[in-house]
């Protein structure tokens, strides 16, 4: 049988009192006879003064709600509780009305959102001996909340005794009960340094008493989102609302936690600063139309933005209506010699230093890909007339193309086998931080927030699936499944017979849709291992798809950090290592391992171009070239064999001629040509030889090829 707590029984006693708004005319003689012995100001009323029976109405509501907020009873009240009572009759006697005409301004103002701000309000009242006036403020704010029903306590400065009154008010235990589930929640999602108890305290304080509920399942989004906007400003307060939130999201209270207020930052993009107007009601329209990716489109208005400094400093100032074909053209010419800081906001224009000015081929092509995107779309809605092919004639220029040639930054043999070393040998002392020394020469021991399971998971998995960081940190639950075939996508279990490789499903990505590539099996284990440690977390929406997913590398309620892996997982594996987080290609990042193991599998021989490019998940093989590196040494030795099969062609067409040669030659010779042939085109699809290598192996293809027209017909042909 449900047990009614403190409020509920304050809510069916509420309902017996007189509450009508106005004072009857023997009710304003007994208060004028009641407070006329304080005329003046800071005058004492003298302790035990009993009150006429006629303020029975007005004042027997305000004993008896103290009477609930503290120890003292009705018929026995504490000094502080007479000098609140003095108070609300001195302020029903200046109003002329009863307290139960009072509204939410009223109270607020009497009380005061801060401690100066109430003593000025109440400086003119009346004064118990012994008692300050700060002192008296604790009894106003409960007679607010229970006779009022104002929820005071998220209206004024939360520094006040709110917990004191959550104890109070909540019954006995109430407050000590839900605030330990919310922490054994927060340390079963890994918050295990969630910030200072008190203060989470004081928010779960307000959050109840706003629901007038002691009950965590009686609080509602609207009443957290009510508490995070009072506390604008104290951060301290709001962060303890949201992992209030997110504890209740865990506990299946809620159907999803609040989310952080943005930060307020000044967008330097080209519509704030001094642009022709034609150029920022066509940037403004564009950006208001246009729904693609946020990254996509700041950097198109960036461009644009560009665009428009540029045709300001050009005679006649062009707007975009006035772009015809040599504007554009002009355009394309001053980017070829454009440099860093060069048409953009004033703000940042000046940022870089002369070492900095020189911008890379890939940013300049960057932008005129970006002004194609904004000129194309702005004819394509008939926003401005189509006087010029924006494809054509702001297409990238061949001597920019030809500098942006992507050259992958692969590791070094024996790093990549160092840090896939560290990775299996991770301990949890490798993820300890150093300990926190205080200014006064005190330390404090730093909790690890990543558990060491899903470190080591993560870092296994990062070496030897070739994921981009983005398809890590969206691996999703039973993402993997053992090799033998089988119906559907079951978690994968551990069995002797397992080969020594199993599927690990690839969530959707920027190139293609989801897919299953193979994998070691040593990933499997690890990531069932962190699995079956994983605490339980709520789906959160898919920042591909949208859909709801149930992320495997989650931890505090969210998946992994952006930077983790380049800023945090990255370093941690080098010092374990022994090796500099820098090499001759500059820092090691995430993206490096991906390039590192497709050439690595490539120059093994076992894997094909094809086979690589659906491992990737590519749809081309173009972009799956761009992670090939072939090695100098691999090089020379294939052309070494290739030109030692030409001489031996040509003497075996030498012998040909002579009737030297035997039956069997020619097939074999023949077969040999081919396979060179084959080998020499595959060579040339490489994009990072140099000019003089791609010469040579053309001549030694063109050699090759010379060599089979030299032999006899095929007799089997």
């Amino acid at each position: 049988m449900h047990t009614p707590h403190h409020l509920e029984q304050w809510a069916a006693r509420l309902l017996e009192f007189n509450r009508e708004p106005g004072l009857l005319a023997q009710e304003v003689l007994a208060l004028d006879d009641y407070l006329k012995v304080q005329p003046l100001h800071h005058s004492v009323l003298p302790m035990g003064k009993t009150e006429r029976p006629a303020l029975a109405r007005l004042l027997d509501p305000v004993r008896h709600a103290l009477a609930l907020y503290g120890p003292e009873g009705a018929h026995h009240p504490s000094t502080c509780t007479q000098a609140c009572v003095q108070v609300l009759g001195w302020q029903m006697q200046q109003g002329g009305t009863s307290l139960w005409a009072w509204d939410e301004s009223s109270w607020v103002h009497l009380i005061g959102k801060t401690k100066q701000a109430g003593l000025m309000a109440r400086a003119l009242g009346p004064r118990q001996p012994g008692v300050r006036l700060a002192q008296v403020r604790e009894h106003l704010m409960c007679c607010a909340f229970l006779l009022g029903g104002v929820p005071i306590y998220s209206l004024v400065a939360p520094s006040q005794p709110v917990t004191v009154a959550a104890r109070q008010l909540l019954g006995p235990g109430a407050l000590a009960t839900a605030l330990a589930t919310i922490r054994t929640e927060l340390q079963r999602g890994g918050w295990t340094s969630s910030g200072s108890t008190p203060v989470l305290a004081a928010c779960l304080s307000q959050a109840l008493l706003l629901a007038r509920s002691p009950h965590l399942t009686d609080l509602t989004l609207p009443v957290l989102q009510r508490v995070y906007e009072q506390a604008i400003a104290l951060p301290y307060l709001r962060r303890a609302c949201l992992l209030l939130s997110k504890a209740l999201q865990g506990l299946g209270l809620l159907p999803e936690a609040l989310v952080a207020a943005p930060r307020q930052k000044p967008v330097l993009l080209g519509v704030q600063d001094s642009l022709p107007e034609a150029w920022q009601t066509l940037i403004q329209r564009w950006a208001a139309v246009e729904s693609c990716n946020v990254g996509v489109r700041n950097q198109v208005l960036v461009a644009a933005a560009k665009a428009a400094r540029w045709s300001a400093c050009q005679p006649g100032v062009p707007t975009p209506e006035q772009w015809t074909g040599p504007v554009a053209l002009r355009f394309v010419a001053a980017v070829k010699t454009m440099q860093m800081g060069q048409w953009m906001h004033p703000a940042i224009a000046g940022r870089y230093g002369p070492a900095e000015r020189d911008m890379k081929p890939a940013s300049r092509a960057q932008l005129l890909n970006c002004l194609r995107r904004f000129f194309a779309d702005c004819q394509e809605w008939r926003w401005l007339p189509t006087l010029f092919s924006p494809q054509r004639l702001l297409a990238t220029p061949r001597s920019i193309r030809d500098q942006c040639n992507i050259k992958p930054r692969v590791l070094e043999p024996h790093v990549w086998l160092k840090l896939r070393q560290a990775s299996a040998a991770l301990t949890a002392q490798d993820l300890a931080y150093s300990p926190l020394i205080r200014s006064d020469g005190r330390t404090t021991e730093r909790l690890v927030h990543y558990p060491h399971e899903m470190v080591q998971a993560l870092a296994t998995t990062w070496l030897l699936t070739g994921l981009r960081s983005d398809e890590l940190g969206r691996l999703a639950v039973n993402c993997v499944r053992r090799l033998p075939e089988t119906s559907g996508y079951a978690a994968w279990q551990l069995q002797d017979e397992v080969p020594g490789a199993c599927y690990l499903r690839v969530p959707r990505h920027k190139s293609g849709r989801a897919f299953e590539k193979p994998v070691p099996q040593v990933v499997g284990e690890l990531l069932l291992a962190w699995q079956n440690l994983r605490p339980a977390t709520p789906p959160q929406p898919d920042p591909k798809t949208g859909e709801l997913t149930d992320f495997l590398f989650t931890r505090r309620g969210a998946t992994i950090g952006r930077t983790y892996l380049n800023h945090r997982l990255i370093p941690l594996l080098c010092r374990k290592a022994g090796i500099p987080t820098h090499d001759a290609h500059g820092p090691i990042t995430s993206h490096r391992a991906r390039a590192t193991l497709v050439t690595f599998l490539y120059n093994s021989g076992q894997m094909s171009v094809l086979e690589l490019m659906k491992w990737m998940g590519h749809r081309s093989m173009r972009t799956t070239l761009h992670y090939i590196d072939v090695p100098d040494k691999k090089i020379i030795e294939a052309f070494l064999l290739a030109n030692a099969y030409v001489v031996r062609q040509a003497e075996n067409a030498q012998q040909s001629q002579t009737g030297q040669v035997t039956p069997s030659s020619a097939p074999l010779s023949r077969a040999r040509l081919l396979l060179s042939v084959a080998t020499l085109e595959q060579l040339l699809t490489v994009t990072s030889l140099s000019a003089a290598e791609r010469c040579s192996i053309q001549q030694s293809l063109q050699a090759v090829q010379h060599q089979l027209t030299l032999l006899p017909p095929d007799p089997e042909a």
